[in-house]
């Protein structure tokens, strides 16, 4: 195993991520960062190009309690941030994707599959992603958050389900 002292941004620029786990693809990613809609998906657009078809990335914080612990500015003694907007814009620009966010506490986890380590559909558009998401309100959601996120309940059997 190897630690390395980096934002993810700075790793993924700087290493050779093939080369760093030994000419194998990322097979499993738990992304769990600063809480932010444009460094989750950047995040998600590093590991997705490192990855393979098989491959599953885990998003943490996806699925925010309420309007007050959902914004950008933590204000909260918990909080999720807009990570969440993620989920809006994979499903919107990559519908090709399976995406499902268990329902375990206090905030989900989102498991996506079906990923296509050549597609560059994201990545094209990072500016134009961010100027359309970032400022996004959490009435968004409307009245059915869970649809919105694709929530499915979070006990084990879902979770094996997902992750087979």
């Amino acid at each position: 195993m190897a630690v390395f002292k980096a934002t993810s941004d700075l790793f993924f620029a700087r290493r050779n991520v093939v080369q760093e786990f030994g000419g194998r693809p990322i097979d499993l990613a738990f992304i769990d960062g600063s809480h932010l809609f444009e460094f989750v998906l950047r995040d998600f657009i590093n590991v997705e190009r490192n990855a393979a078809p098989t491959s599953t990335i885990l998003l943490h914080d996806c699925y925010p309690r309420d309007e007050a612990t959902a914004r950008r500015e933590r204000t909260t003694a918990f909080s999720t941030g807009d990570a969440w907007k993620v989920i809006l814009c994979l499903k919107k620009y990559r519908p090709d994707l399976k995406i499902h966010t268990l329902a375990c506490p206090p905030s989900g986890v989102t498991v996506i599959r079906g990923l296509d380590p050549t597609s560059r559909t994201l990545e094209s558009k990072l500016e134009a992603l961010y100027q359309e998401f970032i400022d996004l309100p959490y009435a968004v959601l409307g009245e059915n958050k869970p649809a919105a996120l694709n929530l499915v309940p979070g006990d084990w059997d879902t979770a094996r389900a997902l992750l087979a």
